[in-house]
């Protein structure tokens, strides 16, 4: 009522609207009564567009087109004349609602640099600001180091995760820096396999342990999700694979690497097209995912890691100065 009378009364046309936070999808138009719904939220007509708020939401972010429209389904707006329920359009990003890019810089010293930017924008934008409102960076940035300590054992952070907060465009990035050592490089067998692994795409694809349903398997819609390993100044020359693409009624996936001497950039990205898989559907589903988790993780080996030990970089002596400095000592004195 408060936002209502607030927008009113700077001119702009607004009303309440029925809704229900989690069924509001399902709601059958063909079955009129208030008890489907469970809250209200404001719809606002600005220059000829409807506008969807929620006051009750918190961490909230976005202005003009960033505003997200929450995803209620179903509603009914309680207007003169309105005689039938209007279905909230989906939000959608103009491009990846999350969008990860690793770098992996390789140096002299036979260890590397990774560097991990991670853009939420829209809903994604707004989840993580109500995550990181209920834990210091301190604690952020311990779960995100043990989720690289995992695949690269010994991996230190160079300290706290950054976090660059764009309320008006709701846009977030995190930004961390790690260190991995050489010996931490020979350990573990990274050397051998070294893992490249899409952890955006592969966790947004829900997998039920049975194959055999009676009923739907829900998906995230809409979502767009896209991850990108970079290798800079790799030990070994580097090679790219040939394009791929699975598309099939509930997902699109692809992936595309370009290779250029000892660098290399693949880059998985993950489009949904639908909110549910039905129960008969469910194994050639899964079958589906299994295919994209293969896809979405690399084994790279590394090659021969430069020799860092002192006798190492102690200079080497040719077979001529080694004769010269004999002749030197054998020449009697003056």
């Amino acid at each position: 009522v408060l936002l209502i009378t607030a927008l009113r009364s700077l001119g702009i046309e607004a009303y309440p609207v029925l809704a229900h936070t989690s069924t509001g999808h399902g709601i059958d138009p063909g079955l009129p009564t208030p008890y489907v719904f469970n809250h209200i939220l404001v719809a606002a007509e600005i220059d000829g567009k409807t506008y969807w708020l929620d006051p009750t939401l918190d961490h909230q972010g976005g202005a003009g087109g960033h505003l997200v429209r929450p995803d209620y389904g179903l509603v009914l707006p309680l207007r003169p004349g309105q005689d039938r329920l209007v279905k909230i359009p989906e939000y959608r990003t103009a491009g990846p609602e999350v969008d990860v890019t690793e770098t992996f810089r390789f140096d002299q010293s036979a260890g590397a640099d990774l560097e991990v930017t991670s853009v939420f924008s829209g809903p994604a934008a707004e989840w993580r600001r109500r995550d990181l409102a209920h834990r210091s960076p301190a604690e952020y940035g311990r779960t995100l180091t043990r989720y690289y300590d995992d695949h690269y054992p010994g991996i230190e952070a160079l300290g706290l995760p950054g976090i660059d907060d764009n309320r008006a465009l709701n846009r977030l990035v995190v930004t961390e820096r790690y260190r991995l050592e050489p010996e931490d490089l020979a350990a573990d067998g990274l050397i051998e396999e070294f893992p490249l692994r899409a952890e955006t795409v592969i966790n947004y694809l829900p997998e039920p342990e049975t194959r055999g349903r009676k009923y739907p398997i829900a998906l995230r819609y809409p979502m767009h999700r896209r991850h990108k390993v970079i290798l800079i100044d790799a030990p070994n020359q580097l090679g790219a694979a040939d394009p791929y693409r699975l598309q099939n009624p509930w997902f699109d996936f692809s992936m595309h690497s370009h290779a250029s001497g000892h660098r290399l950039t693949v880059s998985w990205t993950l489009l949904g097209l639908t909110d549910q898989v039905a129960a008969e559907d469910a194994a050639t589903y899964l079958d589906a995912v299994a295919e994209v988790e293969d896809l979405a993780t690399w084994w790279w080996t590394v090659g021969d890691l430069p020799d860092t030990s002192p006798a190492a970089s102690e200079p080497q002596t040719s077979f001529l100065e080694h004769m010269l400095s004999i002749w030197e000592a054998a020449r009697p004195a003056e």
